[in-house]
């Protein structure tokens, strides 16, 4: 696994917590991404100035991804740090509530939390 650490919601996560990530998300994974975002906190006691759990913050930790233009970059970085390829957007965006297309697709990288994860998303 890549030593990289990376920062969400203010919180440093190294090689140890992306550990973590992965297996409360296998141990909780049929309880829903709520689940797993509270068994995180509960376990980090990542919790608001109100004492209350952070496990809104916490839901992005379920998953990393990454988009990647495919016209001017291959994705070189992300495949030799273990990134999955899942596949390709279908060259659209959200503005609002409404959806355009722009004609440019990009590449999808999954930063995989369970071993099993293309069979989880495909589920």
């Amino acid at each position: 696994m890549s030593q990289s650490t990376y920062c969400i919601r203010g919180r440093q996560l190294g090689p140890d917590e992306l550990e973590t990530i992965r297996g409360v998300s296998e141990r909780y994974w049929s309880q829903g991404r709520s689940a797993i975002s509270r068994a995180l906190c509960e376990h980090w006691d990542w919790r608001q100035a109100n004492g209350r759990l952070k496990d809104r913050a916490c839901q992005p930790l379920v998953r990393l991804e990454t988009f990647v233009d495919q016209t001017r970059f291959r994705g070189t970085g992300y495949r030799a740090a273990n990134w999955q390829y899942v596949g390709t957007t279908q060259g659209t965006a959200k503005r609002g509530n409404r959806h355009f297309r722009h004609d440019q697709p990009k590449a999808v990288f999954l930063y995989p939390l369970s071993r099993d994860f293309r069979e989880r998303l495909n589920a």
